[in-house]
């Protein structure tokens, strides 16, 4: 019984590998049969507008007290057309680290073609504005509020030191002997008209001589300027560069207007001296250091 058993069992496993050998073989006979059909979907909703192209290479200089116009051109595209593109919303904005952004008063849309809206935009930069690498931020919306943005691009902003001052000189008016005053029309003010901080202010002085008698003279050693207060402060010296305390001059920032305000004070000599005008032998000198 025993054996008839294991008989059974190969014979049956057999049988099952034929059958799976006969079922490969079967699979690899004969020519493919093709079978064709058609995919096809249809886009709807709105295609992105995007920035092509920003112009590259642009630099300005700051105008001394007012305003320098910056002219930007710009591309944008559309797959839905150029007529997909809200003209009215293109801008350029500037901006750089620490300073007030600049926008765009104007976009014209120059010229159309096919996909693309050509742009150029004037931005009003200020004479205070900082030197430096300033970004472009050129940006438009399509008809259906998605905007396309690029920063991708700077323009050079250049630099520029200047100062102005109240030049109609400084008056003591009528005083007296060994009389200790201020000037009648100071402060001398100082205003900063460029776009770089002054850490530095120098002045050089020279003597009042006497216009009837000129062998008569103040020294400018008997002047003083202050650069803070109404009073006494820093002696000046004929002829020579003297650094004056608190002597900084800061740009404008944010449209406030910064200047540094001179006050003159006379320590006028005892004796020596007759009634008569004394007018400075040359022009005092004002340098500021960046």
């Amino acid at each position: 019984m025993r054996k008839n058993l294991l008989v059974t069992s190969i014979i049956t496993t057999l049988a099952v590998m034929v059958i799976l050998l006969s079922f490969s073989m079967i699979s690899v006979v004969g020519a493919p049969t093709t079978v064709n059909f058609t995919v096809n979907l249809t886009l709807s909703g709105n295609a992105n507008p995007s920035i092509q192209w920003v112009q590259s290479g642009v630099s300005a200089n700051p105008t001394e007290s007012t305003t320098t116009t910056v002219w930007i051109a710009f591309n944008a595209s559309d797959a839905n057309g150029y007529g997909d593109i809200d003209y009215s919303t293109a801008q350029i904005i500037l901006t750089l680290a620490g300073e007030a952004q600049r926008t765009s008063s104007t976009c014209n849309n120059y010229n159309n073609d096919s996909l693309i809206m050509q742009f150029n935009c004037s931005i009003n930069m200020q004479y205070y504005d900082l030197n430096g690498a300033w970004t472009i931020n050129a940006s438009v919306d399509d008809l259906s509020a998605s905007k396309a943005t690029d920063t991708s691009t700077t323009m050079s902003y250049g630099s520029l030191q200047a100062v102005r001052g109240n030049l109609a000189g400084i008056t003591f008016g009528n005083v007296i002997l060994n009389q200790q005053t201020g000037a009648n029309n100071d402060p001398l003010i100082l205003n900063n008209t460029g776009n770089q901080n002054f850490t530095q202010i120098n002045l050089t002085a020279y003597d009042l001589v006497g216009t009837t008698t000129p062998s008569q003279y103040i020294p400018a050693s008997n002047l003083y300027v202050n650069a803070s207060l109404d009073n006494f402060g820093d002696q000046l010296s004929n002829n020579t560069m003297v650094a004056l305390t608190n002597g900084t001059l800061a740009r404008d920032f944010g449209g406030s207007e910064v200047n540094r305000n001179l006050y003159f004070w006379v320590n006028v000599p005892g004796s020596g001296l007759s009634n008569q005008d004394y007018v400075a032998s040359t022009d005092w000198q004002i340098e500021v250091f960046p």
